[in-house]
């Protein structure tokens, strides 16, 4: 396998047409527990969801570690940047890809999933026939809805109906809205922790128990 991506918690390697990822904390039960958690996500929707597939879990180099399927394609920041090479691409182009994410997005809240952590390094674009695929990738933050009491009134698209999967799903909007506008604005330059914040953990949590 070849390491393809590492940051300070997560070391993610490629294996032809897989993928494993490995956490790095000091605690290998919370570890588990947070891959535990992201295959759970997976299984629940559905498998024509743009998601990141899940395959299962296993124990690599001695450490808890994620087996998925690779998403073909580049993520949105790598997009981005190849677009900045090309000033006067086609809007319809841009376009195109918007319509992709906001399509899976919707997937996600129509089968009771709140991505909760939208950011263009979180989504790998894959073009075909001129159109876009956009796929989630990194289910770790993503909530079901179920289990904070909103699946009475869940499965209604990107508005919802009740009080708290409106103000869940409003989390994943405006992180969307921040996240469009670096696609059209051609910009790479707002953190993950900006878009990840738009709405701070301590809002969603009370919001949530309302």
């Amino acid at each position: 396998p070849v390491i393809v991506h590492r940051s300070a918690n997560t070391t993610i390697y490629r294996q032809q047409n897989r993928g494993i990822k490995v956490l790095s904390s000091n605690s290998s039960s919370t570890d588990r527990m947070k891959l535990q958690h992201e295959q759970t996500i997976s299984q629940k929707l559905p498998s024509s969801c743009h998601k990141r597939h899940v395959l299962g879990i296993t124990i690599f180099h001695g450490q808890n570690a994620l087996v998925f399927k690779w998403a073909n394609g580049i993520t949105l920041k790598e997009w981005i940047k190849k677009m900045q090479l090309h000033p006067q691409a086609d809007l319809k182009v841009r376009l195109n890809a918007a319509l992709a994410i906001i399509s899976t997005l919707r997937q996600f809240h129509e089968n009771g999933v709140v991505y909760n952590h939208l950011t263009i390094d979180n989504i790998v674009l894959n073009s075909s026939g001129g159109n876009y695929d956009a796929t989630f990738i990194d289910l770790q933050e993503a909530v079901d809805i179920n289990d904070v009491g909103g699946g009475a009134d869940s499965g209604a698209g990107l508005n919802g109906t009740g009080p708290v999967e409106k103000t869940m799903k409003r989390v994943d909007l405006v992180s969307l809205g921040v996240v469009l506008n670096q696609l059209f604005q051609g910009d790479i330059g707002v953190s993950d922790e900006v878009t990840a914040r738009s709405i701070d953990n301590h809002d969603r949590k009370k919001a949530w128990k309302e």
